[in-house]
Protein backbone atom coordinates (compact mmCIF):
# COMPACT_ATOMS: atom_id res chain seq x y z
CA UNK A 1 0.00 0.00 0.00
CA UNK A 2 2.86 2.30 0.77
CA UNK A 3 4.58 2.06 -2.54
CA UNK A 4 1.13 2.53 -4.34
CA UNK A 5 0.24 5.56 -2.43
CA UNK A 6 3.35 7.14 -3.95
CA UNK A 7 2.62 6.08 -7.37
CA UNK A 8 4.22 3.05 -8.10
CA UNK A 9 2.84 0.64 -10.62
CA UNK A 10 1.63 -2.77 -9.58
CA UNK A 11 4.65 -4.45 -11.74
CA UNK A 12 7.18 -1.80 -9.73
CA UNK A 13 5.63 -3.30 -6.60
CA UNK A 14 6.33 -6.93 -7.46
CA UNK A 15 10.10 -6.18 -8.53
CA UNK A 16 11.06 -4.05 -5.57
CA UNK A 17 9.57 -6.94 -3.49
CA UNK A 18 11.94 -9.09 -5.27
CA UNK A 19 9.77 -12.09 -5.83
CA UNK A 20 10.33 -14.90 -8.20
CA UNK A 21 9.25 -14.17 -11.55
CA UNK A 22 6.09 -16.88 -11.25
CA UNK A 23 5.26 -14.62 -8.25
CA UNK A 24 5.77 -11.09 -9.68
CA UNK A 25 3.40 -12.37 -12.70
CA UNK A 26 0.47 -13.94 -10.75
CA UNK A 27 1.14 -10.27 -8.25
CA UNK A 28 0.02 -8.03 -11.40
CA UNK A 29 -2.34 -10.54 -12.94
CA UNK A 30 -4.47 -10.22 -9.84
CA UNK A 31 -3.85 -6.34 -9.24
CA UNK A 32 -5.38 -5.90 -12.70
CA UNK A 33 -8.66 -8.17 -11.12
CA UNK A 34 -10.96 -5.84 -9.88
CA UNK A 35 -12.38 -6.59 -6.40
CA UNK A 36 -8.94 -8.96 -6.10
CA UNK A 37 -7.40 -8.83 -2.16
CA UNK A 38 -4.14 -7.07 -4.13
CA UNK A 39 -6.43 -4.58 -6.58
CA UNK A 40 -8.21 -3.77 -3.64
CA UNK A 41 -4.71 -2.80 -1.07
CA UNK A 42 -3.32 -1.47 -4.43
CA UNK A 43 -6.79 1.06 -4.83
CA UNK A 44 -6.51 1.75 -0.98
CA UNK A 45 -2.98 2.65 -1.17
CA UNK A 46 -3.37 5.20 -3.87
CA UNK A 47 -6.02 6.58 -2.38
CA UNK A 48 -4.08 7.10 0.93
CA UNK A 49 -1.62 8.62 -1.22
CA UNK A 50 -3.70 11.13 -2.42
CA UNK A 51 -5.87 11.72 0.51
CA UNK A 52 -3.28 12.79 3.57
CA UNK A 53 -1.61 15.69 1.59
CA UNK A 54 -4.94 16.72 0.21
CA UNK A 55 -6.51 17.09 3.95
CA UNK A 56 -2.76 19.20 5.15
CA UNK A 57 -3.70 21.30 2.29
CA UNK A 58 -7.42 22.23 2.88
CA UNK A 59 -6.24 22.48 6.94
CA UNK A 60 -3.53 25.35 5.46
CA UNK A 61 -6.34 27.06 3.38
CA UNK A 62 -8.70 26.89 6.35
CA UNK A 63 -6.27 28.50 8.62
CA UNK A 64 -6.05 31.35 5.95
CA UNK A 65 -2.75 30.55 4.13
CA UNK A 66 -3.45 32.00 0.28
CA UNK A 67 -1.12 29.87 -1.64
CA UNK A 68 -3.07 27.05 0.28
CA UNK A 69 -6.18 28.24 -0.82
CA UNK A 70 -5.03 28.25 -4.47
CA UNK A 71 -3.11 25.11 -4.48
CA UNK A 72 -6.53 23.31 -3.10
CA UNK A 73 -8.89 24.78 -5.55
CA UNK A 74 -6.52 23.69 -8.59
CA UNK A 75 -6.20 20.48 -7.31
CA UNK A 76 -10.24 20.23 -6.56
CA UNK A 77 -10.65 21.50 -10.58
CA UNK A 78 -8.10 19.19 -11.68
CA UNK A 79 -9.50 16.43 -9.34
CA UNK A 80 -13.50 17.18 -10.97
CA UNK A 81 -11.69 17.14 -14.68
CA UNK A 82 -10.35 13.66 -13.85
CA UNK A 83 -13.75 12.44 -12.09
CA UNK A 84 -15.72 13.72 -15.34
CA UNK A 85 -12.87 11.81 -17.87
CA UNK A 86 -13.25 8.10 -15.57
CA UNK A 87 -16.84 8.68 -16.01
CA UNK A 88 -17.10 9.84 -19.57
CA UNK A 89 -18.62 6.30 -22.35
CA UNK A 90 -16.30 5.33 -25.14
CA UNK A 91 -18.79 6.74 -27.37
CA UNK A 92 -18.41 10.23 -25.86
CA UNK A 93 -14.76 9.85 -26.99
CA UNK A 94 -15.78 10.18 -31.13
CA UNK A 95 -16.63 12.85 -32.99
Amino acid sequence: MKLAAVGFMPHEIAVSMEWTRERRTAFCILANVPGSAISVLITAGRATGRAQPQIKLQEAAKAGNIEAIKALQNLQRTNRFNELVNNMDDDEFTP
